[in-house]
């Protein structure tokens, strides 16, 4: 059975048909709508029962079906990955080694200044 899907990307929605209802045929609807739009990757979220946005995952996908009984659109909203060009990742830093790094920089330092001071 086909169903119709409402893509929402921020402001811009797509109505699309989905002859075979699974979480890879819905991604392929949503490239296939938004093309390049996707292009660093997203996520797929329905609107469940008590009104709060889900990630769509195979997991999920049995929950989704159950909800979208009957419903002749339903709604999946797309949140596309932020851009990978040229961004550094964070740094994970352990901020309770920092202070004992600068204590021991400055050990040493202090160590350097000795012999010169004799």
């Amino acid at each position: 059975m086909a169903l119709i899907v409402k893509f929402v990307l921020g402001q811009d929605f797509r109505r699309v048909r989905v002859a075979e209802t699974s979480v890879e045929k819905l991604r392929e609807a949503a490239r296939e709508a938004y093309g390049t739009d996707l292009s660093s990757g997203f996520n797929l979220q329905y609107l469940d029962d008590e009104q709060d946005w889900c990630m769509l995952t195979s997991e999920t996908l049995p929950d989704f079906l159950m909800l979208s009984e009957g419903k002749p659109v339903v709604r999946i909203q797309i949140l596309p990955h932020p851009p990978s060009g040229g961004s550094r990742p964070a740094e994970d830093v352990d901020m309770d080694s920092r202070p004992h790094e600068q204590q021991q920089q400055q050990q040493q330092q202090q160590q350097q200044q000795q012999p010169q001071q004799q």
